[in-house]
């Protein structure tokens, strides 16, 4: 057997192992599906009986991961007449060990309207795991969004985290940014006419 033969064809299946596993890795990291359909809560079903074709705003989150890489979010819905917002926020299961607490360990958010200064609480409706990411879906209440508002999402860990530290969190509006409407699928119109 040649061996200059042997090593090339080696190298070969290296290379393409190596990137079939970035490809895994690049798939799973925009795999942002679940935990992204909107929730059926009251403010929602209302605004939707309301106004059924402009009850519902969304637009692109101006940044896709907080600077220190802990956390992420998708699935921005702005529902107007109810003032509610609902978001699905991400992170990675190394953050439980960047805290050094157990996996069972809740993570707690807030929406601070730099603008005003308003701070929003969120409440956890769902969770879920998928590959080594854990998903939240949160609803904040009563927010208002105006013309100069500047949301940032931010995750709580105890008193630890964040510090006082305006990278910890994640901008998920920015007052440039203009709403369009968010297109329901067949699953959310059933699930808000009930």
């Amino acid at each position: 057997m040649n061996i200059g033969k042997f090593t090339k064809n080696f190298f070969i299946v290296i290379v393409a192992m190596l990137l079939i596993a970035i490809l895994g890795r690049v798939f799973m990291m925009e795999d942002n599906d679940l935990l992204s359909e909107l929730r059926a809560t009251e403010g929602a079903v209302a605004a939707y009986k309301a106004d059924p074709e402009s009850a519902f705003s969304t637009h692109k989150l101006p940044e896709d991961l907080t600077h220190d890489g802990y956390y992420s979010a998708n699935g921005f819905v702005y529902i107007k007449e109810a003032g509610e917002i609902q978001i699905t926020a991400r992170y990675n299961d190394s953050l439980y060990g960047y805290f050094d607490t157990a996996e069972t360990t809740e993570f707690t958010y807030t929406i601070v309207d730099k603008a005003t200064e308003a701070v929003y609480e969120g409440e956890v409706v769902e969770r879920g795991e998928k590959y080594m990411y854990n998903y939240d879906k949160l609803v904040f209440s009563d927010v208002e969004i105006g013309e100069d508002s500047e949301l940032v999402l931010f995750l709580h860990f105890e008193d630890k985290y964040p510090v006082e530290d305006e990278s910890k969190g994640l901008l998920i509006h920015h007052p440039t940014q203009e709403f369009k409407a968010y297109k329901l699928s067949k699953a959310e119109k059933a699930e808000l006419e009930g």
